[in-house]
């Protein structure tokens, strides 16, 4: 009986280191994306050029910030930007997935 009460102690601790790495990677992916550009690419014409505009949501309004030609190097790297935040929300939303298992696993004891 001795080993099973050192072995769900092993697990407990286990849990628990996993439960703080995991609150501190939430924070790391939460900050890199709100460092990323937020919005969604509008590349518009005008006469016959394309230009990159962010079209962004603020309450009921719409506004568009201008970014650059669409071949410049400041739009390219709106672009990586974009795809930047869109990896860091995918992974946010794994490991707030993996932090959902690990609280059910406590069942309330932390």
């Amino acid at each position: 009986m001795q080993r099973w009460g050192i072995l769900m102690s092993m697990i407990f601790d286990i849990m628990k280191e996993e439960h703080e790495r995991l609150i501190d990677v939430i924070d790391l992916y939460e900050s890199a994306i709100a460092k990323e550009i937020e919005g969604s690419p509008r590349p518009k014409r005008i006469g016959n050029k394309y230009y990159l505009y962010f079209e962004k949501r603020k309450g009921p309004k719409v506004f568009y910030y201008y970014v650059g030609n669409i071949e410049s190097e400041k739009a390219i790297a709106a672009y990586k930007s974009l795809e930047n935040r869109k990896k860091y929300q995918a992974l946010l939303k794994q490991a707030k997935a993996n932090l959902k298992d690990v609280k059910r696993v406590f069942r309330g004891k932390i």
